[in-house]
């Protein structure tokens, strides 16, 4: 009986090991830059309604954010974006939530998804109601041109890898438990 608890606990911690665990980080901006420099600096530079927000876990946890565009200042022509970002907290991720308009500074960057616009908290990415020093300075911007519904290339959720070890883990410990008790029983009789 003692080798089968031993045998189950080595196989516990073998699938708390890798079950694929999200790897922590930290944040740390210097201040804003300013509205010109962020222009500057990004690659595209529009204001939106969030649309959906999709969690995924590709190694690191992020976000997917498809917004509505409604305004174009810089690098995008399209009506719909999908953005990456991270889940908020220590990895400089900033929680959108559906139904609220933002202006977005994003650059692209393939960090969370495959090159991908991206945008952090060290950006002046924000709530349109908290951004009108920055619609000031950019002036009127354009609309988009492009129609485009990207809503079926969000995606969903990709938990498969952790069903699969999970799943695998669960009947290798059964059929060592089985065995154990099963020879158990034999060497009883």
């Amino acid at each position: 009986m003692r080798f089968l608890s031993t045998v189950i606990i080595i196989a516990l911690t073998f699938l708390i090991i890798v079950m694929n665990p999200i790897p922590s980080s930290a944040c740390s901006c210097a201040e804003l830059s300013s509205v010109q420099d962020e222009v500057d600096r990004s690659d595209a530079v529009f204001s939106g309604e969030v649309l959906e927000v999709t969690e995924k876990t590709n190694g690191y946890g992020y976000a997917s954010v498809l917004l509505e565009v409604d305004t174009v200042w810089k690098g995008i022509d399209q009506t719909q974006v999908i953005l990456s970002t991270g889940l908020g907290g220590g990895d400089c991720g900033i929680k959108f939530h559906p139904g609220f308009d933002y202006l977005v500074y994003a650059s692209s960057s393939s960090m969370y998804d495959e090159n991908h616009l991206e945008t952090t908290i060290c950006d002046r990415t924000d709530r349109l109601s908290g951004a009108a020093e920055d619609l000031d300075i950019l002036g009127d911007g354009k609309e988009p041109s492009e129609q485009v519904d990207l809503k079926n290339g969000l995606g969903k959720t990709k938990f498969f890898p952790i069903l699969v070890w999970g799943v695998l883990g669960f009947l290798v410990i059964g059929t060592l438990a089985f065995v154990m008790l099963y020879r158990k029983t034999k060497i009883d009789t």
